[in-house]
Formats: C-alpha cells, sequence, structure tokens
C-alpha cells in the first residue's frame, strides 16, 4: 500500500487481515467500515487482525468501528499504536476492552490460544 487507506490481506485461514494506514475520521472511515462490515459477514472468517501501525489519526468514529468489530468476534489490534490512537484508546477505556498486539506474528499466535 502506497497511499493512506485500508488494504485487505488475503485471508490465512479463518483469519481476515486489514491493514490501515493514514488518517481516520468522519469523512475517510468508509473503506475501513466496509472491510470490516465485510469480514463479519464472511461466515469463513472467525477471527480479525486490524494492523493499525500505520495509522496517524483516528477519531471517536473509527474507535466506534473497531468496538463494533469487536462486539461481533475476535478482534487482535496490532501496532505498535501511534501515540494519538494510542491516546484515544487509552482516554476512552478502549485500551482494556481491545486486544492490542505488537506485531503481527504476536498476534497470530494470540489467536491461537
Amino acid at each position: 500500500m502506497d497511499s493512506d487507506g485500508v488494504l485487505v490481506l488475503p485471508d490465512e485461514g479463518d483469519t481476515r487481515i486489514i491493514v490501515c494506514r493514514g488518517d481516520f475520521d468522519m469523512d475517510t472511515l468508509t473503506p475501513f467500515t466496509a472491510a470490516t462490515q465485510e469480514a463479519v459477514a464472511d461466515e469463513g472468517v472467525r477471527r480479525i487482525i486490524i494492523d493499525v501501525a500505520q495509522v496517524t489519526f483516528a477519531d471517536s468514529s473509527m474507535l466506534n468501528a473497531l468496538l463494533t468489530t469487536h462486539r461481533c468476534g475476535c478482534l487482535i489490534l496490532v501496532g505498535p499504536v501511534q501515540d494519538q490512537l494510542g491516546r484515544l484508546l487509552e482516554l476512552t477505556g478502549a485500551d482494556t476492552v481491545l486486544t492490542v498486539s505488537d506485531s503481527l506474528d504476536t498476534a497470530r499466535t494470540q489467536l491461537l490460544r
């Protein structure tokens, strides 16, 4: 992915990996929401990994989409989480609800537990 946006990688078994890059707010969230909704609706997908290491800004609309996805299935965020998104997760308490892993390999291992 060369520019800001969302990249959905090929499924790894029952795991969907969604890579996000750039700023995500009410005006730019549509591709992310579409990717997460498609993953949740796909009966073959049981686990979702969202790589947020390159997210430079996220507002409450992205936080809402993350929490909605979390409620619908097994979700792990992959970081390292940038400062702004980390503060958003901490201030709202979402960091106690969402699982954040420091790498894609670690996230894959966490899903096997």
